[in-house]
């Protein structure tokens, strides 16, 4: 093993200083911290700086304002996370592929970078061992990254090489977060206008699904349903949401500038809206009449699983039951809902099932299931017909709360396949301030049936369209009203 080891190293070596000649580059007399790491090092925990493992692969000096690049150290170790902690066993030669291909396609897409892929080309097969693969591999990265310094910092080739090795999962849990996001997603506050937005297919407009009371964008001429064109003068088609969303968001008192397109205008609208911080309620209720005269439904919209939602549904429906009208069933609408408290969305399932009914089975990487039970300090009985509203935004708690209530008898689902995301993880801080998460355990419902990557499908399929926001109208609400109504008919 030792002596095919030092094959290896040799190889690499030579292969990549003949990289550098091709590339034109003369290598000088090397000085000890250029000296290639051990396949150990290679995925060991870089020490703290001014130790000596540090000093043996010093970042590429970073231009005026940009983070430093992460060296291969600290991309092993992701690496290495991966293969010891991901809830599945994975392949180290597929990750080991993912980044080299993604460093590829990066190098590839800057057309200044001639013949600069030779290092990576000249890399040799994969083997059976998961350290030397990675550790060839960061060579690879490193020698490009000090043969092109300036291009490196201006490109971040890591964030490259991190992402396409995440991606190759396919599992939206596992993630890259850049430092920026980071920071935002840490703020307690922050200041917006009060909207939220969606797209209706992959590839299409931003459009305004709701605008909050008491908010900025209640106070100008947005309405739901328009199409947001631009914000700040940036063209938002083709931009992802988390991104629209970072540009809308900013100081307290500023103003942000947006175009938009009211549902039947030819000429787009500019607004200027000043950014205020603003609250959005978790819990909302109402009393719906689906026939005049007749019973009510009691609505609750909840937007996610905080900690006190469980107490907030509870006021709702004493709320109901003390209006002094006949209640003839419930409609939770989880639209939206991207989950929270896995306390709370077993405390909001107690008011239907009993204490020792299990919601859902968290699955690790050891295939142990452990289950999580309903809370209950109220329990609803006998049992109101109950319908939830749910969508493509329906995720991760509010989808565990749908399948246990739907496997139970207790709820019929309306509305538009879930998401499909139900699953936790293990977030990694990486030097830079950016973040890994990787999933480390999976939910299935009461009954085993995945969810993660699978969704809930409607027992009432309903879309919700974009005529449908400009218009006023909520389809799927008035079919899980009607439905409700005619269940709890004597």
């Amino acid at each position: 093993m030792r002596l095919r080891q030092r094959a290896f190293w040799v190889l690499a070596i030579l292969t990549l200083a003949i990289g550098l000649l091709a590339c034109g580059v003369r290598p000088s007399e090397p000085s000890p911290a250029e000296v290639p790491p051990s396949p150990a090092a290679a995925v060991e925990t870089p020490r703290a700086p001014g130790q000596d493992d540090a000093a043996a692969q010093p970042n590429p000096p970073p231009t005026a304002g940009v983070l430093p690049l992460l060296p291969p150290p600290e991309i092993a170790k992701i690496y290495a996370l991966l293969l010891e902690t991901y809830v599945d066993p994975i392949d180290h030669r597929m990750l080991v592929s993912a980044a080299r291909d993604g460093l590829y396609q990066h190098m590839l897409a800057d057309s200044a970078l001639p013949l600069g892929t030779l290092p990576l080309d000249l890399l040799p097969p994969h083997s059976e061992d998961q350290e030397l693969d990675f550790a060839l591999l960061g060579n690879a990265y490193w020698t490009i990254v000090r043969w092109k310094p300036e291009w490196a910092n201006r490109t971040r080739p890591d964030v490259a090489m991190l992402r396409a090795m995440l991606a190759s999962l396919r599992d939206s849990h596992t993630v890259y977060t850049d430092p920026q996001t980071v920071r935002r997603q840490a703020e307690t506050s922050f200041s917006g206008i009060g909207v939220s937005l969606t797209r209706f297919t992959e590839d299409g407009p931003l459009i305004v699904m709701e605008i909050f009371p008491n908010s900025p964008a209640e106070r100008v001429d947005l309405r739901r349903g328009d199409r947001l064109l631009r914000v700040e003068g940036v063209v938002t088609d083709g931009m992802e949401l988390s991104d629209v969303v970072a540009i809308v968001r900013g100081a307290e008192g500023s103003a942000v500038k947006l175009e938009v397109l009211h549902p039947g205008d030819s000429a787009p609208t500019s607004l200027e809206i000043v950014r205020e911080q603003y609250a959005i309620a978790t819990v909302e209720a109402r009393i719906y009449n689906p026939v005049a005269g007749g019973a009510g439904i009691g609505y609750i919209r909840i937007r996610s699983f905080a900690r006190d939602v469980p107490e907030q549904v509870q006021a709702a429906i004493a709320g109901f039951l003390g209006s002094g009208q006949e209640i003839r069933g419930l409609v939770f609408d989880l639209r939206g809902n991207q989950g929270g408290s896995k306390e709370a969305v077993a405390r909001v399932a107690g008011l239907f099932l009993e204490p020792d009914k299990p919601i859902g089975l968290e699955i690790d990487r050891a295939r142990r299931q452990t289950p999580l039970f309903a809370e209950s300090t109220l329990q609803l009985r006998p049992a109101p017909p109950l319908a939830l509203l749910v969508n493509g935004d329906t995720s991760s708690g509010a989808e565990i709360l749908a399948s246990a209530l739907r496997e139970y008898g207790y709820a019929v689902l309306v509305g538009q396949k879930t998401a499909g995301s139900v699953a936790s993880g293990s977030t990694y801080d990486l030097p830079d301030g950016s973040q890994v998460q990787i999933t480390a355990h999976r939910f299935v419902t009461p009954s085993g049936e995945q969810l993660d990557g699978v969704g809930l499908e409607p027992d009432q399929p309903v879309e919700l369209r974009e005529a449908d926001l400009a218009a006023g109208t909520d389809p799927p609400l008035l079919r899980a009203l009607t439905l409700v109504y005619e269940a709890g008919t004597p």
